[in-house]
Parts: structure tokens; sequence; C-alpha cells
């Protein structure tokens, strides 16, 4: 369903003469990132703590509201590719084969692990349900929360960029030149 109306409203947009369109979502929500990153083909370019402030919600309720700013460029050949694809992801060992570096990996209780990189390429891994997590075990889905903070945040408000999701969930994120 969120596919079907992104494509819609991609086409309400460029028949209106609109070539770009902005959104946020929350970094943490994995569903989220797959639909605007691999199969939208979009971008997350900015990152912001906390903001929305404090939300009370049942979903969201103890945990910060950090946001990424997502760029639809909607005539693209990134967009276009993406969408006539489908949601096709670069694995885990193939970027890890070429260079990239694992920032944030999982650890076997299921949490987040920071690891020091300075490659141009890193990939951040996310928990699978960032919402199950928040329900059973709020300590965890902060740490998920900081680390991932840690690692993207000041790349992307860098000029850096995350650029797609992994086939296993992570974060394909391009450090800025």
């Amino acid at each position: 369903l969120g596919t079907a109306l992104k494509v819609h409203q991609r086409a309400w947009a460029l028949e209106r003469g609109y070539d770009r369109i902005e959104w946020t979502f929350d970094p943490l929500v994995r569903r989220n990132a797959r639909l605007n990153l691999v199969k939208l083909g979009g971008l997350a370019v900015r990152y912001y703590e906390n903001f929305y402030g404090d939300m009370l919600d049942g979903i969201n309720v103890g945990d910060a509201s950090d946001r990424f700013i997502l760029r639809w460029d909607l005539a693209s050949e990134r967009v276009e590719t993406a969408m006539d694809r489908g949601s096709s992801a670069p694995s885990r060992e193939e970027l890890v084969a070429v260079g990239a570096e694992v920032a944030v990996s999982v650890d076997a209780d299921g949490g987040p692990v920071l690891h020091d990189v300075d490659a141009p390429v890193r990939l951040v891994a996310l928990p699978e349900d960032i919402v199950a997590v928040r329900g059973s075990d709020l300590a965890t889905a902060k740490s998920w929360r900081q680390a991932v903070r840690a690692a993207v945040g000041p790349v992307v408000n860098a000029g850096g960029r995350v650029v797609s999701l992994t086939a296993e969930g992570d974060y394909v994120v391009e450090a800025g030149s």
C-alpha cells in the first residue's frame, strides 16, 4: 500500500512540474527505510536529533524522535531504476568485499555494537523491528538510537548520505567528499 501511494504521489507531482519531494522518517524503522531507500530510490540527506520532541503515543513513548530527511528526486535515473527493478538490495558481504566497513553490528543479545571506522562507505545495522524492541526492552531500544545516531548523524550532516539498505538490513552510508 505504501509503495502504491508513493507511485501515485510521484505521478501527481511530476504532472504538476515538481521534481523533488522530501519527508521525514525514523532512522530505526527498517521497513520504512527499505521502502524509502530501496524501492523508491530516495536518499537520506539530513539527520535530526529529537525532531518532534517527546512523543507520547504508544509506539514512540520513551524514545527520542530522531528523523532522517529523505530526498526523493522524482525524475532522476536513480528513482527510475529503483522503481523499475523492485526491491533488490546489495548484500553486506558484497559491500564489505569492495571496501565498506561495518560501523554498527549486532551483538549476541540483539543490541548494537558501535565500531570506529573511516571508510568512505559504512554499514550500519538496524534492529529488525524497533517497535517490538521498544515494547520489550526500552534500554536496548535507546542503545540502538544512540548507536545509529553516532554512526550516521555526523556523516550525513557533514555532506554524506544514506543511499541504500543491504539485503540483511544495514544502512549503506556514503561519507561526503
